[in-house]
């Protein structure tokens, strides 16, 4: 379930990161919730698989700090519910008897959507950086020629 987690993280940070100039750490050092809410605000989460993705952090919370914590139906039927259009619903693996193999399916279900967002959005292109230095020069006070910082 934790490594599960962790895999679905590792996928939302490539998506926002593809939208993103110069990321650093900045997405890396958010909480989960947070990144989704950074992904849903770049316009590159539905608002249904924010209620997923939350849930399955919620979930993952359960798991690791409440050691008596059982998975159930309800759980698995809850986060099956969550899943309401066919392009969500294509990746999900039918039910089986066997409750931490349907959680497995959802959360594969949940990195393969990721996946796929961050193949089809390229990140932004080499070029641009290049272009974001030719504004700065083209802002930059202009000085005489042969005269350094502190030459005047």
């Amino acid at each position: 379930m934790v490594v599960g987690h962790l895999y679905v993280e590792s996928r939302l940070v490539a998506l926002i990161e593809t939208r993103l100039f110069k990321p650093g750490d900045y997405v890396a050092n958010l909480r989960f919730p947070a990144k989704v809410d950074l992904a849903r605000a770049l316009g590159l989460l539905q608002p249904e698989e924010c209620s997923a993705l939350k849930r399955l952090n919620k979930l993952r919370n359960e798991f690791a700090h409440h050691i008596d914590f059982g998975l159930t139906d309800a759980v698995i039927n809850e986060f099956y519910a969550l899943f309401i259009d066919p392009w969500h619903r294509r990746f999900i693996p039918p039910r089986t008897d066997d409750l931490l193999d349907d959680l497995r399916g959802v959360i594969m279900a949940i990195a393969v959507d990721l996946n796929a967002k961050t193949q089809l959005l390229s990140p932004l292109e080499p070029h641009v950086e290049q272009l974001h230095m030719q504004i700065l020069d083209a802002l930059a006070p202009t000085r005489p020629p042969g005269k350094g910082e502190g030459q005047e």
